[in-house]
């Protein structure tokens, strides 16, 4: 291997594990939180997040599916679904980890993996999801998530953005 292909393996290296680093930080953060959550009992829940104005309330879901339950009743698609996608997500930030630019689709596509770890993890070891924040305001307070969820949601927001404007971008 050339001198000059070694460094820009190496460089590449560097950055795939400070994504992965961001990705398994979103994870605990998220897993602590909803350890946490569903450590507490039952009747401490519904409650209104202090400092909130009322804005945000705290549950302890138990989501078996997707998104508000969607496909609860068939919990190996559940599990197997995500971990094919977080596999792609894994593999498209190995690739462009080497690659000067992409800023915004590597930033989100981390932040979108941890997410799905998280998620991941709830579905393998308890075979439910903690879903735990609600927004109460418009359509929100009708959707319990938790911050993985967010992390996925605003990472493939960001993910999208940064892929779309990259061709504009002068080299």
């Amino acid at each position: 291997m050339k001198k000059r292909s070694l460094l820009k393996f190496a460089s590449g290296q560097s950055a795939f594990v400070r994504l992965l680093s961001l990705s398994a930080l979103i994870a605990l953060i998220d897993l602590l939180f909803k350890e946490n959550i569903d450590s507490e009992p039952d009747e401490n829940f519904p409650r209104e997040l202090p400092r909130s104005g009322g804005t945000v309330t705290v549950f302890k879901k138990h989501n078996e599916g997707f998104a508000m339950g969607f496909m609860k009743e068939d919990s190996e698609a559940v599990k197997l679904i995500p971990a094919f996608i977080s596999a792609a997500i894994l593999g498209r930030l190995q690739l462009l980890s080497g690659l000067r630019g992409h800023s915004f689709e590597k930033a989100g596509l981390a932040l979108a993996l941890g997410g799905a770890i998280s998620n991941l993890t709830d579905r393998f070891r308890k075979g439910y999801v903690v879903d735990y924040i609600c927004v109460n305001r418009g359509i929100l307070k009708k959707i319990v998530v938790n911050m993985g969820d967010i992390a996925i949601a605003l990472g493939f927001v960001i993910s999208t953005l940064g892929n779309l404007m990259e061709p504009f971008k002068k080299n």
